[in-house]
């Protein structure tokens, strides 16, 4: 005999939750017939993995390291009182946890990943246990007010020559300015600044973009990772223009906020790069760390607006250059050529979250956030990108399509 339900339902189910917060549900358990069962037991556990392989001659090299947040288990059902027999019929098992305060935010990629489950499992004898699982997202709430490199203006001065085929020209001028380094999901950096080309060369184009740079851990070695969050370019850069970026906003989708915190074997960076290629014969290049975080900054709480929208998803936008011309006429320069091609956009973002999500004019978030704008919530813009390569054990594994999801924030325009 068989169960005919066993399945763990979160109640309420929270798009985000956040340490401290509890996580509530039950299991269903239903059957028609008698089931011989030994126990029933829910287990609510937080970890994070991280694994990779290096090929080193004729062998391959694996590296690994884990780390183990909370595991915590509750026999809801017990066989001995009853003769290791489950009864005819329909039940619920309620549970509850209280998640602790010092665990990192998830995250998932095919190196490593930060994961929260709660899964259900039947000991049944003589047969496969019966089990099942829901994974959710948890969000450690970074600050901005509490990181002092918030507020401070982000600045890119640079000159550079550049050498092409044993020549030297320029050099060129990077001036990029933005009115803060820190930033939440939703919001966008405007960005202020020009590039002068003073070469006789034609820059393909100039771009500016915001990368995720993950660093993995493990005893025997590190593994740096960087993606491309958003970027934004302008094409086409004669010789001797100027090209001027004026409040040009650089969107920041769902990504998980800066450093991971209270996990000590991957640690996030965001880097503010800014670029100019010269075709495959040279590229200039300046960047600047930006914070990314949970909880906005105080003084921008009146930009954030309380009414549903979509948050701002990743990609590459094309923006119309401001001033394109010569440093002393007033022309514009030609339109961008055919031939001219963008650089390639990161990968298409996952599905949003389709369950019910709690209105988006009420704040989810505990008490003490309470004066906080109204989060909404969206999936990571690189959606889940554990290919199985992370060699999880069957505990572990089945992840499925989930995709952690992050406070977004949506800002006026």
């Amino acid at each position: 005999m068989v169960f005919t339900t066993f399945l763990v339902t979160l109640d309420p189910e929270l798009p985000v939750y956040v340490p401290g917060q509890a996580v509530n549900g039950y299991l269903t358990v239903a059957c028609h017939e008698e089931v011989s069962c030994r126990s029933i037991k829910i287990t609510i556990k937080g970890q994070s993995k991280v694994h990779w392989s290096e090929k080193s001659g004729k062998s391959r090299r694996h590296y690994r390291a884990g780390e183990l947040y909370f595991r915590h288990p509750i026999l809801v059902w017990g066989g001995e009182g009853s003769g290791n027999s489950f009864s005819p019929g329909y039940r619920k098992f309620p549970f509850s946890f209280i998640l602790p305060r010092d665990i990192p935010s998830s995250f998932v990629s095919n190196i490593g990943k930060v994961m929260y489950q709660v899964k259900a499992e039947a000991d049944l004898p003589w047969s496969f246990d019966k089990s099942h699982k829901v994974f959710f997202s948890v969000n450690f709430m970074y600050d901005l007010n509490l990181d002092p490199f918030a507020t401070i203006p982000m600045v890119i001065q640079k000159e550079d020559t550049v050498c092409c085929c044993c020549c030297a020209e320029g050099p060129i001028e990077m001036n990029m300015r933005a009115q803060r380094s820190g930033y939440v999901s939703g919001e966008s950096i405007l960005v202020n600044g020009d590039v002068m080309n003073n070469t006789s060369s034609t820059i393909e184009y100039t771009e500016i973009k915001l990368i995720q740079v993950t660093t993995y851990i493990t005893k025997a070695k590190q593994k740096q990772i960087e993606r491309t969050v958003q970027r934004v370019y302008h094409p086409q850069l004669g010789s001797r223009c100027r090209d001027v970026w004026e409040n040009v906003p650089l969107p920041i989708p769902a990504v998980p906020a800066s450093h991971l915190k209270h996990c000590n074997i991957i640690t996030i960076q965001y880097i503010f790069v800014l670029l100019a290629k010269f075709g495959t014969c040279k590229t200039v290049k300046a960047k600047v760390p930006v914070i990314v975080g949970s909880l906005p900054l105080q003084n921008t709480y009146s930009s954030f607006l309380v009414q549903p929208s979509a948050a701002e998803i990743g990609g590459t936008t094309m923006t119309v250059p401001i001033n394109h011309s010569p440093r002393h006429s007033p022309r514009h320069s030609p339109a961008v050529p055919s031939h001219s091609h963008p650089p390639s956009a990161p990968s298409p973002t996952a599905p949003p979250y389709s369950g019910d999500p709690p209105p988006y004019t009420e704040n989810f978030l505990p008490e003490e956030f309470r004066e906080v704008p109204p989060p909404s919530y969206a999936s990571c813009v690189f959606g889940n990108t554990n290919d199985g390569r992370l060699g999880d054990d069957a505990e572990d594994s089945d992840t499925g399509e989930f995709s952690p999801r992050y406070l977004t924030y949506r800002t006026q325009t």
